[in-house]
């Protein structure tokens, strides 16, 4: 009975297939990343915000209605800033809320870099910082001279350059006259306008520290997130 010879791969043919796939992993696989780290960003800081407000209506229910000036301590400066009353606000508001949180020392900074990575902003005030337990960073400061108190959520902690508006994001509840706590109407009166979103984009990608009223870039950018329900537009001016 003759040998039935079963022919096998060459070498280039194999080398040939290969090089395909390397070639269209090329191609996909930055894509794929790019639309995970995407869905990663709106699924936490939807979360963050979220759970921000079911804090508000918590002890807005339990209280009846509350002002965070009433906490006072010698240790404010001349704007009001206080280490000692914001970690007092965070604990008692917003702490329980989440699945638990660790602070940081007192006089920890975050560096925060420009959208291109060029710029390097420095740090923001923020009196305290707590570590969360699936590794999102909040920074906390009630604001000084107005009522309002200030969050920055930091998503990608470890990265040695952070950009803003990409792992740092800015929110800010403001007293509506009636002790409710609000997003910021700087940002809705201001930018939700014809116009406006033009402005939120050029201030987003912007290399100057506070590009208009006193707001950093990585503030425009989370506007451009809260517009849109904290879904990245496409016309977002920072790659993931």
């Amino acid at each position: 009975m003759p040998l039935k010879l079963f022919k096998g791969f060459t070498l280039a043919e194999v080398l040939i297939t290969l090089g395909i796939i390397g070639v269209v992993a090329s191609l996909t696989i930055p894509g794929v990343m790019s639309a995970y780290n995407r869905h990663i960003t709106e699924t936490r800081l939807r979360g963050i915000y979220s759970t921000l407000q079911q804090a508000f209506r918590m002890y807005q229910a339990q209280f009846g209605d509350f002002s965070f000036t009433d906490s006072k301590d010698d240790e404010a400066d001349v704007n009001g800033y206080s280490y000692t009353r914001s970690k007092l606000i965070f604990d008692t508001y917003f702490l329980p809320v989440f699945s638990g949180g660790t602070a940081y020392p007192r006089g920890t900074t975050f560096h925060v870099y420009s959208a291109d990575g060029s710029v390097n902003f420095g740090t923001s005030r923020f009196e305290i910082y707590y570590v969360l337990n699936n590794g999102t960073v909040i920074g906390f400061t009630r604001a000084g001279n107005y009522d309002a108190v200030n969050f920055r959520v930091i998503l990608n902690p470890q990265k040695t350059k952070l950009i803003g508006g990409k792992d740092v994001f800015f929110l800010s509840f403001r007293n509506d006259g009636n002790d409710n706590y609000t997003y910021s109407q700087l940002f809705k009166h201001k930018y939700d306008t014809p116009g406006g979103r033009d402005k939120l984009i050029e201030y987003c990608r912007s290399n100057t520290h506070y590009p208009a009223n006193a707001s950093t870039p990585d503030s425009f950018c989370t506007h451009l997130l809260f517009q849109n329900n904290f879904k990245i537009p496409k016309d977002y001016p920072i790659k993931f």
